[in-house]
């Protein structure tokens, strides 16, 4: 078995033909795609996207379990909308994102790549900023910080 890649930072990107250079510390020359899911919750919108081993992990692990109810996406990320897709890496590390996708996650030409352990999240810079705005003032409420 592979050992996962763990993908860890943010970074900015501007999308050029509907395609992003995937960031370096993300590439492995075993990865050749990524499984694509728009992701809609009640407070945030994102691309989740995970690499070629991690789906097929998921996907042994619910054959292995015989739960065809077993979510491949944990609901915890939100509403999957749509259908999923598979996109290869193009010359360069280039990585095409699906124009349904970017339409109804709200990303048009900047876009934040988020590293998220064993997934890849495709935010609206805007939207992370909200959300991280948001977590930030939840989280002194929580501490009890002024």
């Amino acid at each position: 078995m592979i050992s996962p890649i763990h993908y860890l930072s943010t970074y900015e990107r501007r999308l050029d033909k509907g395609r992003f250079v995937l960031p370096e510390p993300f590439r492995d020359p075993e990865i050749v795609g990524f499984f694509m899911f728009p992701i809609l919750s009640d407070s945030s919108r994102y691309i989740l996207m995970y690499d070629s081993h991690t789906m097929e992990e998921r996907l042994t692990v619910a054959r292995e379990t015989q739960d065809t109810n077993a979510p491949v996406v944990p609901i915890s990320e939100g509403t999957p909308i749509g259908r999923a897709d598979y996109v290869t890496m193009q010359n360069g590390n280039r990585i095409s994102v699906p124009l349904e996708m970017r339409t109804a996650v709200g990303i048009d030409v900047d876009i934040l790549v988020v590293g998220a352990f064993d997934r890849i999240e495709l935010w609206n810079p805007s939207d992370w900023k909200q959300l991280s705005d948001e977590e930030l003032v939840l989280m002194k409420d929580r501490l009890h910080l002024d």
